[in-house]
């Protein structure tokens, strides 16, 4: 169980940095060396060993390196590791575990000094199981600016939506056309620099808008905010339909968006008076 979350959004994460406690221990962000996948103590070499030697003394549990000339954990790393164990919370025995460690990592080869915190996804009371996000990194791409080549009648259909952006056969969501700090999280997936730029993007309506298209004289405007339509279901008769209107404004003059279910009926396309009183009265 998370018993503490020591981040927050904007935060800068180290190499040691304390990241959340699980049970009551703080476990450790390791962005440099290689994962830990095994218990550390009296005798142990390696990698991972100078990784933890050097641990210790910017978590300030040594004055400086406890290893010996062949970097062997001593009984001076013992004692730092049984140092390093009270300040976070752990049973002081001078083994260092793995689940003492989180693995953040790099991209790169040399390893990240540090990394920008976006998201946190842990909260105290929540599960700790192996693999549980801790949180997300913040975006290194700062902005991004959609610019459409659709027809103002065509990109009003795109605004304050959810969207889907697609380069090529890759494919990331949207909030809008506006990006949030989470999609240019999303976009950086897509592109490795800032200042790409790129023409062949596709972006479409996250839900599939299909509405039905009618001459803005066959709608009746209702004071209740709803429209009317004069359906036509054989000659001679008129039949008023009401229908609430679609989040969608055409921006094209003389036309209106109706609902879907209004496709393939026939209407009256210049209303008369009186049969504008019968949607009143329908």
């Amino acid at each position: 169980v998370i018993t503490d979350v020591a981040i927050q959004p904007g935060a800068l994460i180290e190499d040691g940095s304390a990241l959340a406690s699980v049970d009551g221990i703080a476990r450790l962000a390791q962005l440099t060396g290689q994962p830990m996948y095994r218990e550390i103590s009296s005798g142990s070499s390696g990698p991972d060993v100078d990784w933890l030697d050097a641990l210790l003394v910017r978590k300030g549990a040594a004055p400086s390196s406890t290893l010996d000339t062949e970097h062997r954990f001593t009984s001076a790393t013992t004692r730092a590791v049984k140092n390093l164990q009270t300040q976070i919370g752990a049973s002081s025995d001078g083994i260092f575990r793995p689940e003492y460690t989180v693995w953040v990592g790099s991209t790169s080869s040399g390893g990240a000094a540090s990394r920008p915190v976006g998201q946190v996804a842990a909260s105290v009371g929540g599960a700790a199981a192996p693999g549980s996000e801790i949180f997300r990194t913040a975006s290194h791409l700062q902005r991004a600016t959609l610019e459409l080549s659709a027809p103002a009648s065509r990109q009003v259909l795109v605004r304050d939506v959810p969207l889907s952006l697609s380069v090529g056969a890759d494919s990331v969501d949207l909030s809008g056309l506006v990006p949030t700090a989470e999609d240019l999280a999303s976009l950086e997936s897509l592109f490795d620099a800032a200042t790409t730029t790129v023409d062949a993007v596709t972006v479409r309506r996250r839900e599939p808008f299909h509405p039905g298209v009618l001459p803005s004289s066959a709608i009746v405007p209702l004071p209740t905010g709803q429209g009317c339509v004069i359906v036509v279901p054989s000659v001679d008769q008129y039949k008023p339909r009401r229908f609430d209107p679609v989040a969608v404004d055409s921006q094209e003059p003389g036309v209106s968006y109706v609902p879907a279910d209004l496709i393939g009926l026939t209407v009256v396309t210049n209303v008369t008076q009186s049969l504008a009183k019968s949607c009143a009265s329908g």
